[in-house]
């Protein structure tokens, strides 16, 4: 077991807890087959939210790319809709913080486990850049390449992932 750090920008975790999968009411409740067709295991709540909350942006058709990649060509790979993201260090979670801003709130940099982790370059989940490199970006995200983007490592974790403590007090 490592490690890792997770800024928890909604103010949700507790030090004990354990991060898991969930079934979610998805409405219209005609979609939920659609939801578990795809993971019939759950969600966790960026999943949901990106699946089932938010309106079609940038961010979410790049995260239906991604999720498009990794199912045709890296099945073995963890979806980013099952997954908790982390970091590698306190500094990064840090970093993180102030390169990605949330209005309104830092949010709190948590110390979690897992069992099961995924290293890759977040630098490559850009989509200001031509769609041929979207997808090539996308091969080398789930590859767990550095690619042509400056290395920015996160870390996706398979639940269960258990909150060990504050890392930022």
């Amino acid at each position: 077991m490592a490690v890792f750090f997770h800024l928890d920008r909604i103010n949700r975790l507790q030090e004990g807890m354990e991060l898991g999968l969930h079934e979610y009411d998805v409405w219209p409740p005609e979609f939920s087959g659609v939801i578990s067709s795809f993971h019939p295991e759950g969600l966790t709540p960026h999943g949901y939210g990106f699946l089932c909350e938010r309106q079609l942006d940038q961010s979410t058709f790049f995260e239906l790319v991604l999720e498009t990649v990794r199912r045709h060509l890296f099945p073995d790979r963890p979806s980013r809709f099952q997954c908790v993201f982390a970091l590698e260090s306190l500094e990064q979670a840090q970093a993180y913080r102030v390169l990605f801003p949330s209005p309104g709130w830092t949010g709190t940099i948590w110390r979690v486990e897992a069992d099961d982790a995924f290293r890759a370059n977040l630098a490559l989940l850009d989509f200001r850049v031509p769609a041929i490199a979207i997808l090539s970006n996308a091969h080398a995200y789930w590859r767990g390449e550095q690619g042509l983007s400056p290395a920015f490592w996160e870390v996706l974790l398979r639940p269960p992932v258990r909150v060990l403590g504050r890392a930022d007090e």
